[in-house]
């Protein structure tokens, strides 16, 4: 069985050179890359995982820490991310919500246990008091997509703020003006009601905070959505999924979609057929390599280049949720 110091001999390169070809670690100029790759194909080279853990201090399994993903979400956001780990050389290991903060501290202390280099936070915002919770414990470099982290060169963000603006604008420009929205005091619900009051200021328009609609199962949104005094035509919903999830609900009060209410989504997916919900869509892509890059700069110890966080925008994809208020 090859070695990596055959490896290193026949490319002509040091094996820490080899050692960071083989990690997908940057910085690389493309002929040693190259090198190396033509020597482990010529020579069959798999690299031995433990002994390379040991000599480095680095183990290579990243924690995956979600928190309120449904089933949908959940395996769309992993199969994204054990990809892009795996071009990294990477592996998940994976920890599923928590109702409290000693949970959710315990599980990342699993993680932690497990020798993950690093640990990405995704889903829902943990709360801020699990945040600052984070500050005395011994853990590995926390990167967070959409969570309220100390460091922000560690954290990646959906601009939620945009969003909602755009949305509240696309549906103005629709005829609609009683705007309800889905609300969650959180880290990403704070930021679209940012984004909500912005777009009314700049019309005129009255917040109404009866229009704020508190998260709960569909049957319960819709519920509170009929209980309104005020007139509503329009939902804003967090996600694609909610807002698919309040369509389905909705049938069983015959509560037409979009003749009687118009849906629009804050963070949607591209996929196959066309979602039936107009939405902001998400620049996946580009976020999940952000990520990586955040991961990467953690685990090798790099400074950061940015001293805030990535803001990622989103591109306005009209469906079929919406149509001119009657009346």
């Amino acid at each position: 069985m090859a070695t990596i110091t055959e490896v290193s001999r026949l490319a002509k390169v040091s094996k820490a050179s080899v050692s960071r070809v083989l990690s997908g670690r940057r910085g690389v100029k493309e002929q040693t890359r190259q090198a190396v790759l033509r020597a482990v194909e010529e020579l069959n080279y798999r690299p031995n995982q433990l002994a390379q853990s040991l000599a480095t201090r680095v183990s290579n399994g990243i924690g995956i820490f979600t928190l309120g993903m449904n089933d949908l979400q959940l395996g769309r956001t992993l199969r994204q991310l054990e990809a892009a780990l795996a071009q990294y050389h990477r592996y998940p290991i994976l920890a599923i919500d928590a109702d409290d903060q000693n949970t959710f501290i315990h599980k990342l202390q699993s993680l932690a246990a497990r020798s993950c280099d690093a640990i990405v936070l995704i889903g829902q915002a943990i709360p801020p008091e699990w945040a600052r919770a984070l500050r005395d414990l011994n853990l590995p470099p926390i990167i967070g997509l959409n969570q309220p982290l100390d460091d922000p060169a560690l954290c990646v963000n959906f601009d939620f703020e945009d969003a909602c603006e755009v949305l509240c604008n696309y549906l103005f420009s629709q005829g609609h003006t009683q705007i309800a929205c889905i609300y969650e005091e959180n880290f990403q619900g704070k930021a679209l009601l940012a984004g909500y009051r912005s777009a009314l200021e700049l019309r005129a328009l009255p917040f109404n905070r009866q229009l704020l609609i508190t998260p709960e199962q569909p049957i319960r949104i819709i519920t509170q959505l009929l209980k309104l005094p005020h007139p509503y035509t329009a939902l804003i919903c967090r996600d694609q999924f909610e807002a698919e999830a309040i369509r389905e609900a909705a049938k069983q009060f015959n509560l037409n979609i979009p003749q009687q209410l118009s849906l629009v989504s804050a963070c949607s997916f591209q996929q196959p057929p066309p979602s039936f919900i107009t939405g902001i869509t998400l620049p996946e892509q580009e976020i999940t390599a952000a990520l990586m890059d955040r991961v990467d700069e953690a685990v090798l110890c790099q400074s950061h280049e940015l001293q805030e966080s990535h803001l990622f925008q989103g591109t306005l994809s009209l469906a079929e949720s919406v149509s001119s208020p009657k009346g």
